[in-house]
């Protein structure tokens, strides 16, 4: 799991409402390390291919390496770029399955199934990161169909914890990211994690206002940022209102 406190309830509550237990790692080197250390296998591995530090590739690695039967565990990647050029490398580490984000979850359930069956038994070491999907023009403000899945999925209680959480960690992000740009430091990396905070939960226009940021230059950024405020107000009050 990453850093990000949202992001991480989110899909532990989608998990653990699937019937399933979990861990969580939060990068690539405690997920080999949890696999590793376990009393028992587990029966699935959820991995992000890109992450900070060790990213998702030299994880699987590391654990086809491991003793039996603990480098027999499934693999399944959660990310946008487990397609196209990515697909061959990511087949040839092991992976098992491919999980898009933003996260459905229908397609999680469905991945976990098709490689261990009904809901695990034994506990789901998790790892997430921020993956962009590969292009999304600036539409409407909610991408509707990741919000009802999410807030069907999480119940009515999770789900205004969820918007409460992201709501909050959102507006550090874009104080952070107007900040940096104002003192000309480093934008991007603020404006990457609330590009996956915001895509995760739906907010959709805030997400590609947030990638639009993280590939922009800093003179292009400062305008672009304008904006953030009230993409964020308006995605607040359109994700608190009843699901």
């Amino acid at each position: 799991m990453d850093d990000n406190a949202v992001n991480r309830d989110i899909v532990r509550g989608l998990l653990v409402r699937g019937g399933h237990s979990v861990v969580t790692a939060v990068d690539g080197d405690e997920a080999v390390r949890t696999v590793e250390r376990s009393e028992e296998p587990f029966d699935v591995v959820l991995m992000d291919i890109q992450m900070p530090g060790m990213d998702g590739l030299t994880a699987i690695r590391l654990i086809r390496a491991l003793p039996a039967p603990r480098n027999g565990v499934p693999v399944i990647a959660l990310t946008a770029h487990a397609s196209g050029s990515s697909l061959p490398e990511c087949m040839a580490v092991g992976m098992n399955g491919f999980v898009p984000k933003p996260l459905r979850p229908a397609a999680l359930d469905a991945a976990i199934r098709a490689v261990v069956g009904s809901p695990a038994s034994k506990a789901v070491p998790t790892v997430f990161a921020e993956a962009a999907p590969e292009s999304v023009p600036v539409a409407d403000l909610l991408d509707r169909e990741q919000v009802d899945s999410v807030a069907e999925a999480l119940g009515p209680e999770s789900w205004s914890e969820a918007v409460q959480g992201f709501s909050r960690t959102a507006r550090e992000q874009v104080a952070r990211i107007s900040s940096a740009l104002a003192s000309g430091e480093e934008h991007r990396r603020a404006a990457h994690t609330l590009k996956g905070l915001s895509w995760n939960v739906g907010a959709k226009r805030l997400g590609d206002l947030a990638l639009a940021l993280e590939k922009a230059p800093p003179d292009e950024a400062l305008a672009l940022a304008g904006s953030l405020e009230g993409v964020l107000k308006d995605s607040v009050e359109a994700l608190s209102e009843p699901q």
